[in-house]
């Protein structure tokens, strides 16, 4: 003992700080809980995409291809002559 004390206080215990950090993880954690809910779809959309075959025959349409009997380059073709004399007149004209 000191001279004539004889009487030493206790320490004080932190009470209001645990209390208070206490609180403030609680909220922190609530928080970010709440964030996390809320950043979540509500309704999730499938992206399957189904391919089936279809339930009849009558369903399907049909292709027809109809074959042309006299394209324009054959009816071309007996006038190579006349196409030889059309190109020397535009080459001759682009360079004038």
């Amino acid at each position: 003992m000191l001279n004539g004390i004889d009487y030493y206080p206790k320490k004080k215990k932190r009470k209001k700080l645990i209390i208070f950090l206490l609180f403030l993880f609680v909220a922190l954690a609530y928080s970010v809980w709440t964030y996390i809910i809320s950043q979540r779809p509500s309704e999730v959309h499938s992206t399957l995409i189904v391919i089936s075959v279809p339930e009849s025959e009558e369903e399907t349409d049909e292709v027809i291809v109809e074959s042309v009997q006299n394209t324009p380059a054959e009816a071309e073709s007996g006038n190579s002559e006349n196409l030889d004399e059309v190109i020397q007149t535009y080459e001759a004209s682009s360079y004038n």
